[in-house]
């Protein structure tokens, strides 16, 4: 385990699977920039990281799992843009974490407000604990949630997100499942044992297969039907045409485990 008390983060490693968890209780587990930078970088390290084939992302405690965007030097200032860094910028963060080639886990053990929601809709899966909430109070802090806007409307029903924006009232666990804003809804008990079984069956799987398929799949969901046919097309051959892609169907005519390579 890896812990970096100024930058708010905390970084478990468990085999191929790596666990990112903002770790500011005092502040609710809110996004400042060191929690930006932090998260940037262990992106980074694990992407880089041969090893890794799994994300996992959450917060630290059983608590609240994150209030969104830290207001205590203003509502702009979690946004605003380092002109060292534009990395540090919160919107860099969401993009970094909606396009990583790593499957993205997002276990939610609690209420998430605001900036939080964006970070779960960058997630491939979401598990959540029966007694997590979601909501978008920025209507009564006077200000809208225009920076996760782009992505939550792309996981949520466009007259649900539009009832969270104007009410700032939260969808409970149940509802959020209801919506398909999460996968699972599990006891929270049963939160970190459901996590590390969902994580352990994706990295049994070829991760070249994962990382080339869900780049495919993003990309089909921005295309028209003809581009996106195409696209398929041209990337399926480049798949069969991996060492994985040759892998997997020798292995099972020789009813053997395969071994992946990654490549």
């Amino acid at each position: 385990m890896q812990t970096d008390s100024d930058s708010g983060l905390e970084v478990r490693h468990n085999g191929p699977v790596t666990t990112l968890l903002i770790d500011r209780p005092a502040r609710r587990h809110a996004l400042n920039a060191g929690v930006v930078r932090a998260l940037i970088a262990a992106l980074d390290a694990a992407e880089a990281d041969p090893g890794c084939r799994v994300l996992v992302l959450g917060s630290t405690g059983d608590g609240v799992f994150s209030a969104g965007a830290d207001l205590e030097r203003g509502p702009g200032a979690a946004f605003a843009i380092d002109a060292a860094d534009p990395r540090n910028f919160i919107g860099g963060l969401l993009g970094r974490l909606a396009s990583t080639r790593l499957p993205l886990i997002a276990r939610v053990q609690g209420p998430a407000f605001a900036g939080a929601l964006g970070l779960i809709a960058t997630a491939d899966l979401v598990v959540a604990a029966d007694t997590a909430r979601f909501a978008l109070p920025e209507v009564r802090v006077g200000t809208f949630p225009l920076m996760i806007a782009p992505l939550l409307l792309r996981v949520l029903p466009a007259r649900v997100f539009m009832r969270l924006c104007l009410t700032g009232e939260p969808l409970s666990a149940a509802e959020a499942l209801r919506v398909d804003f999460v996968n699972e809804v599990v006891p929270a008990s049963q939160l970190d044992g459901r996590v590390a079984e969902l994580a352990a069956t994706i990295a049994a799987n070829s991760p070249t297969a994962i990382r080339l398929g869900k780049q495919a799949l993003y990309r089909l969901r921005d295309l028209d039907l003809e581009a996106a046919l195409a696209h398929a097309e041209i990337m399926s051959v480049v798949l069969s045409r991996t060492e994985d892609g040759a892998e997997g169907p020798r292995a099972f005519l020789e009813k053997r485990p395969p071994e992946w390579t990654g490549r």
